[in-house]
């Protein structure tokens, strides 16, 4: 088949091929596509048939940085399809290319990577391949986005010291603070969060502790005003309250103060500490969200051609990994999609001092403790299956392809 009447514009981008024929190589969507011999500065052995004769001329020179040029192009390609191909069609590409060419034309940049992008995420034939795939993809990618918002949260700078924390929360109460503060640091410390709560006067208002927040410098968000109950144990009544809520932020901190007040008691005040999320929090989610979406497609495509191979008794060990990672990391999936949908939610329109945003999880958080087992083993266990149909995904290295002179 001469490649002149057949590449027109597909991958090559509509190339004059000349006289240069084909050998074996693969055709797609009118074009030739492939890949370079075993990678770059691999797999040419003397140069390409009708195209690199190294040493010599100026023009021998050219041809050889085209040659690699295009080698380096075409690793766009997965290996096993460019250990098939790859051969015939970088003998294409340079008998296509004429005389006096040092570089690709643009076109063929453009066709040469989208035509790999899309043999990498080409799935074997069947629907049940392409379940398995959105399942990988969505399972990597809540792992992903995990791994990103833990980065984002690791550069937060710590709470304050108790003794500063005690003299903020004594602000807000408008007395001192009597009892210890409750640390609650989640996943390793990457967010910390504190917290105090006690019986205040009844006099205690909502207003002035904001203003009194305000005249130490915090930036105070508006008072929100809700009705709860409050149920005594010692008679078993429940009774009507209000619960006035509202946020500030100084320095990286931010607290949020919620008063019950209830009209047989005194009002009961507790307020909460924790770290302002980092500005780098909701890139690096969505970008480990988007790495982790695409990696977990590429490992179902590449597994499924791995695995289609084989005969049944030896699909067994890479398919029993594979299901075990996705039940136990798959379990807190949905909840941290929610939770990375809350952080663009927020970042889009909510009021950085509203209540409801005081009160989100971070994708990390969500992922970690989602689970009515114990997280820590149960995503270990999850990552180690993952690891070991990581490990079979890898084929092993063979001799690539040459090239006949």
């Amino acid at each position: 088949m001469t490649a002149a009447g057949e590449m027109g514009a597909g991958e090559l981008g509509g190339a004059e091929l000349g006289g240069a024929k084909m050998r074996g190589g693969e055709m797609s969507g009118g074009g030739a596509t492939g890949e370079a011999v075993g990678g770059a500065g691999r797999g040419v052995s003397g140069g390409v048939t009708g195209g690199t004769l190294r040493g010599g001329t100026g023009a021998d020179l050219r041809a050889g940085a085209l040659e690699r040029r295009y080698r380096r192009l075409l690793l766009a390609y997965p290996r096993a399809y460019r250990r098939r191909h790859g051969a015939e069609i970088l003998t294409t590409l340079m008998d296509a290319a004429g005389p006096g060419r040092d570089r690709p034309a643009g076109r063929e940049v453009r066709n040469l990577l989208a035509g790999g992008l899309r043999q990498r995420f080409r799935l074997p034939v069947g629907r049940t391949m392409i379940a398995v795939a959105v399942l990988s993809a969505l399972v990597v990618g809540a792992l992903g986005s995990a791994a990103g918002s833990a980065l984002g949260w690791a550069t937060a700078p710590a709470l304050p010291t108790d003794s500063t924390l005690g003299r903020v929360v004594g602000v807000a109460l408008g007395q001192p603070a009597h009892q210890d503060i409750e640390g609650d640091g989640q996943l390793f410390g990457l967010r910390q969060r504190a917290m105090m709560g006690m019986v205040v006067p009844v006099g205690w208002s909502a207003d002035e502790a904001r203003a009194r927040l305000a005249a130490e410098g915090w930036r105070v968000g508006p008072i929100q005003t809700r009705e709860t109950t409050v149920h005594y144990a010692d008679d078993g009544t429940t009774l009507p309250a209000d619960t006035l809520t509202f946020v500030a932020v100084r320095d990286g901190t931010e607290i949020m103060v919620t008063g019950v007040m209830e009209r047989r008691y005194s009002p009961q005040v507790m307020v909460m500490v924790q770290q302002t999320e980092p500005w780098s929090v909701l890139p690096l989610t969505l970008a480990g969200l988007i790495a982790g979406l695409l990696a977990g497609w590429l490992l179902a495509a590449r597994i499924g051609y791995r695995v289609r191979r084989l005969s049944a008794w030896r699909q067994m060990p890479p398919v029993t990994a594979a299901t075990v990672a996705a039940a136990a990391l798959g379990l807190s999936a949905l909840t941290t999609f929610r939770a990375v949908g809350a952080m663009v939610t927020d970042a889009a329109g909510t009021d950085p001092l509203s209540p409801d945003r005081f009160g989100s999880f971070p994708a990390f958080s969500a992922y970690y403790f989602d689970s009515s087992v114990d997280p820590v083993a149960l995503t270990g266990f999850g990552a180690l299956a993952l690891l070991l149909v990581l490990a079979y995904a890898v084929p092993a290295e063979t001799e690539p392809a040459r090239i006949r002179g």
